[in-house]
């Protein structure tokens, strides 16, 4: 019997405008959080971090800043505020949408300037209700995010950038974009981490017209569903199929296609009469040839670029070393054979290459696989030897060639070509020593890897032990400033206390010596700014001179009269200056 080498096809085409929930306060949409690998962070998230961190992924909310004056979100934004006599971090986001508690989640492999990353994708829900203004910026022009992890454990690699090995799910951040229709970049646009990193709103609108629209895909998808019911397979005799188990092995087959995600007329042979181990093995030699095929083209490509060397022969440029899906790596024979990367499509089966991203390459020591197919590898390609020996005869024949008339020199260059000859054994001997050597670095290099495990271990160790330190010096600190705080605060009351005495002691002075001087003399010595020592020595000197002058006037009992000397106490008779009052 044939298969049918057709199958029935719609094209589907929806209206433009979002679908809610049902609640109609939400908007579902997709977010792409971030990629596996090297990002502009200068940090390297691995497969397996990503992995055991999905149950975090969960019901996080969607946060972000809203700059009305911008109409467009902002970015990790946080604000610096006095808390009554302490400065806080305040963090200005708020929550706009959470991640689906079924966020399907899924790898989804997207380009960015020419390199391929896979992209976290996951289903997601905005408020539009409570946000509306907010939502609709995202419904018309998608937004840029950014995620929010915490990180539980990570590396330094010897480039300086982290690895990190586990973390948790904290939030997505929008992020302000500002592109417009020419791609040109506004000053509001916040550049994400991962470049494609963004939220966007799932448009559908079930509306009369998409009704209508459905109504006729119906139609024409059930006229061919008939078509194919009443004639399955042209040529062929449906009930024998049916008895014989036909359309179970009809299924399976199709199944196999399907695995291979190929349809029987992108086949160049009949699956009718294969069995199902034939089909597997002629789709694999099927694919094997497709990929042949492919690294042919792609060599063909590189063919075209020439170059001409010293001697006047021309070559390829490029030396096929290997491809990926997207990039192809040569070595290049003008440049020393440094290996390099370009980017490439395919145009039906011809491979177009963009020379104008050529782009350095490396090889790189990673962990050996079990069960891993390997390919032998030098660490310099075996062309490049070979032209290297060629180039070196060329050199030595043309010299041989010109100096043929004279013999004595023919025989000194014959020497040379001798040494030469033994110099490049030399080399060749070399060049093995540095393949052993290759082999000796990298066993050292996997003991220095484990030494660095040890190291990190002992790190992790002393971390934790400066952090205990750290909280008792913190704890000896606070006892310090409270101690301080009591010192000062007696200092204080014992200084409060001293002035207060001194004023104490400065009115009794003023009041014992205003009996026996006059109001202008006790005031001339309280205008002075004087400490109650100076104060009582200017008293005693004011007095001391008063009395003298008593001493020498002619009328002393008059002024004995007027000073009651029994409120004095005197240690000389008739000594006015040894007299305290009592």
């Amino acid at each position: 019997m044939k298969i049918l080498n057709k199958h029935p096809s719609l094209k589907v085409k929806f209206n433009n405008d979002f679908t809610q929930l049902n609640n109609s306060e939400f908007v579902e949409g997709t977010a792409l959080i971030a990629y596996q690998g090297d990002n502009r962070n200068l940090s390297d998230i691995i497969e397996l971090a990503f992995t055991n961190a999905m149950p975090s992924l969960s019901l996080i909310p969607i946060v972000g800043n809203w700059l009305p004056e911008k109409q467009n979100f902002g970015g990790h934004d946080i604000a610096i505020e006095w808390q009554g006599n302490t400065l806080v971090l305040k963090d200005k986001t708020v929550p706009y949408g959470v991640v689906k508690e079924n966020h399907n989640a899924q790898w989804v492999e997207l380009e960015d300037n020419g390199v391929i990353h896979k992209y976290l994708q996951a289903d997601v829900v905005l408020w539009a209700g409570r946000y509306p203004e907010q939502v609709q910026k995202v419904i018309d022009d998608g937004i840029n995010q950014s995620m929010e992890i915490s990180i539980s454990d990570f590396t330094i690699k010897e480039n300086g950038s982290f690895q990190i090995n586990s973390f948790e799910y904290s939030a997505l951040c929008l992020l302000g974009k500002d592109i417009d229709e020419n791609g040109e970049v506004g000053v509001n646009n916040v550049e994400p981490c991962f470049e494609q990193a963004s939220v966007i709103i799932n448009k559908y609108n079930f509306n009369e017209q998409f009704k209508s629209q459905f109504n006729n895909l119906l139609f024409e998808f059930n006229s061919q569903i008939s078509e194919l019911i009443n004639n399955p397979l042209k040529g062929g005799d449906t009930e024998t199929m049916k008895n014989k188990g036909g359309n179970t092995k009809l299924d399976e087959k199709l199944e196999i296609l399907q695995k291979y995600n190929l349809t029987s007329d992108l086949l160049n042979f009949s699956i009718e009469e294969l069995s199902i181990e034939q089909l597997e093995e002629k789709i694999k030699e099927h694919f094997a040839l497709l990929v042949s095929q492919k690294r042919e083209e792609i060599s063909n490509a590189l063919r075209e670029e020439k170059y001409t060397d010293r001697w006047g022969d021309q070559y390829s440029k490029y030396s096929f070393e290997d491809n990926s899906d997207s990039e192809v790596f040569a070595y290049d024979r003008q440049d020393n054979y440094k290996l390099f990367g370009f980017t490439y499509s395919m145009v039906g089966d011809s491979v177009i290459i963009d020379f104008a991203t050529k782009k350095r390459k490396k090889f790189e020591i990673v962990d050996f696989i079990d069960g891993e197919v390997t390919t032998m590898f030098n660490l310099f390609p075996q062309e490049a030897i070979d032209y290297a020996v060629s180039d070196k005869e060329k050199e030595l024949t043309e010299t041989f060639s010109k100096l043929n008339d004279n013999t004595g020199v023919i025989t000194e260059m014959t020497e040379k070509f001798n040494t030469l000859q033994t110099e490049n054994v030399e080399i060749v001997e070399k060049f093995t020593a540095l393949e052993l050597e290759k082999n000796t670095l990298t066993e050292e290099f996997e003991t220095l890897k484990s030494k660095v495990t040890e190291y990190e271990t002992s790190i992790s160790t002393l971390t934790e032990q400066f952090n205990t330190v750290k909280s008792e010096n913190e704890t000896l600190t606070q006892s310090n400033q409270s101690l301080a705080e009591f010192k000062s605060n007696t200092e204080t009351a014992q200084q409060e206390a001293f002035e207060q005495n001194q004023i104490q002691l400065k009115a009794e002075l003023v009041e014992n010596f205003s009996k026996v001087l006059t109001l202008e003399e006790v005031k001339l010595v309280q205008d002075k700014d004087l400490s109650t020592e100076e104060m009582e020595k200017e008293f005693k000197l004011l007095y001391a001179d008063k009395d003298l002058q008593v001493k020498f006037n002619k009328k002393p009992k008059k002024i004995e009269t007027e000073i009651p000397l029994n409120s004095f106490t005197c240690k000389k008779k008739d000594d006015w200056t040894s007299c305290i009052k009592k």
